[in-house]
């Protein structure tokens, strides 16, 4: 269901000009997930232009979707969630992120890139960093399925992990 709702939004979206950047698990599970199963999600996240989010929640609410403000927290002014109820189904959620960090607006530009499965994320060398990022310091806990998805994504991906170390990002 989640994965349904994302792609329909992702579609109208592009049909709009605007465009969608799966991240975190909306990204990782298509990919390295074989049964969508193994891998829990409560949300898909996206990332948006700044510029795009009116034209993104006048998507969203035509197709059914409700914001509710999170927690209030510093990274309210970079997230919103919108839910959808669903008869007899738990409900849809999409994070719509207009920036990778909490913190701050943008620490770097990242490069996107289509995937072969038909979406677009960020470049294996960001996705990694955002990752690690995300884990370390927007979580107050260590939650195993981050790791998993980090330690996964080493062992997945093509990252000249020297270069990568000589030439952050």
């Amino acid at each position: 269901l989640l994965f349904d709702a994302l792609e329909k939004f992702e579609s109208e979206a592009a049909a709009q000009g605007i465009r969608v950047v799966r991240i975190k698990g909306s990204s990782l599970v298509p990919r390295f997930y074989p049964d969508p199963g193994d891998r829990h999600l409560c949300d898909v996240d996206v990332l948006i232009q700044p510029s795009d989010l009116q034209r993104v929640e006048g998507i969203l609410q035509k197709q059914g979707f409700t914001y509710h403000p999170v927690i209030p927290w510093s990274a309210s002014k970079f997230r919103k969630a919108w839910f959808k109820a669903e008869p007899n189904r738990l409900p849809v959620s999409i994070d719509v992120h207009t920036s990778l960090y909490w913190d701050q607006p943008a620490r770097f530009s990242p490069t996107i890139v289509s995937d072969p499965l038909g979406f677009l994320r960020l470049a294996d060398e960001h996705e990694i960093l955002h990752l690690i990022i995300n884990w370390v310091e927007q979580d107050s806990c260590v939650e195993s399925t981050k790791l998993r998805d980090i330690l996964l994504y080493i062992n997945e991906t093509k990252i000249d992990w020297e270069q990568w170390v000589r030439d952050p990002v």
